[in-house]
């Protein structure tokens, strides 16, 4: 009777760390990054001129788009830090090529509110 409950509770702890760690490190825990940029740049646009950038990764082999602002003439990329304050960098990844930018409401419009649309129309 032991060994059973000693390997359930095993498998119990094993799962625990799996689904935790998916959670952690993998998507399941991070909005979609169209959700994301608007929200980094609706809160950057106090303070800088905002824009989203728009492109295909080539690790993933879907498109990304990321928020930026625009600060002493330079445009750094927005991301969230662990406390959830907005931050500027100048990191890009060498694998996410931007082919096209946009504005806040333009990529508001053509991507958020076109799904509310379509929702509504169903």
């Amino acid at each position: 009777m032991i060994g059973i409950t000693r390997s359930w509770f095993i498998k119990l702890v094993k799962h625990f760390f799996i689904i935790t760690a998916v959670f952690l490190f993998g998507c399941g825990h991070s909005p979609a990054c169209r959700h994301a940029a608007v929200y980094y740049a609706s809160v950057a646009a106090e303070k800088y001129p905002v824009r989203i950038a728009l492109g295909p990764t080539a690790t993933i082999g879907e498109w990304h788009c990321q928020a930026q602002a625009k600060k002493n003439g330079k445009w750094y990329f927005l991301k969230s830090n662990i406390l959830g304050t907005i931050e500027l960098y100048r990191w890009q990844d060498k694998n996410y090529r931007i082919t096209e930018y946009m504005s806040l409401s333009d990529f508001f419009n053509r991507y958020i509110a076109k799904e509310r649309t379509n929702d509504q129309k169903k």
